[in-house]
């Protein structure tokens, strides 16, 4: 016998329960280990600085220094207007907006040409709450 949409709802839930008690479980066990290894991690970088080096290697492995860059538009117009004024395309990433072709195919409106759009759909579970 198939089950119901209902026991299967009431599985998921269980069982997301069950998964997320053993996941906090084994965060708590993890929990000195990790702060051992931030620790050795800020001991590191901290030699590494000190010895004016960007990498160093043992018998054991290699230890090196990485830079992670980011950047954030804080006024998107001037920005922009930047970006025009100079011609510097490149500074945009190459990808269109799905917020507003979502709202152009929404209101009736064909893809552009050469733009594909997909997705995926999967079901979603809400946990019943109140009475």
């Amino acid at each position: 016998m198939e089950p119901t949409l209902g026991a299967l709802v009431q599985g998921y839930f269980f069982l997301k329960s069950v998964i997320d008690q053993e996941e906090a479980k084994l965060a708590e066990k993890l929990k000195p280990y990790r702060e051992r290894l931030e620790k050795i991690k800020t001991l590191a970088h901290q030699k590494l600085l000190d010895e004016k080096v960007k990498s160093y290697a043992t018998e054991n492995g290699t230890v090196y220094l990485q830079e992670r860059k980011s950047v954030k538009v804080e006024d998107w117009e001037t920005f922009y207007q930047f970006v025009r004024e100079q011609n510097r395309l490149d500074f945009l990433e190459r990808r269109p907006s799905l917020d507003a072709l979502t709202t152009w195919v929404e209101e009736g409106h064909e893809l552009p040409s050469g733009v594909v759009m997909g997705g995926i759909v999967q079901p979603v579970f809400r946990k019943k709450t109140g009475g």
